[in-house]
């Protein structure tokens, strides 16, 4: 999947071992850096949704807008990379 929020497409051919290029946009990047993007923002989702929402309200993905360049997200806090 694609981890460009503004694109999200799903297709065999993005990645090709450690590359990742989006058939759709043509986004490239480290495979392994694009797959942790996503689960990044997936973890935020269900977080932002079990902290605002009761557990029978929906399909468990809130509306959240995470960036992440560098660092570290845990969803308690970003901790940036030394220079960031």
């Amino acid at each position: 999947r694609c981890s460009r929020t503004d694109c999200g497409f799903t297709h065999d051919g993005n990645r090709h071992g450690e590359h990742f290029e989006c058939q759709k946009c043509g986004y490239e990047v480290n495979a392994d850096y694009n797959a942790a993007k996503n689960t990044g923002v997936r973890y935020a989702r269900k977080r932002q949704h079990k902290l605002r929402s009761s557990p029978k309200s929906g399909s468990g993905d809130a509306p959240v807008d995470v960036r992440v360049n560098g660092g570290t997200l845990n969803g308690e806090s970003y901790q940036p990379l030394a220079g960031d």
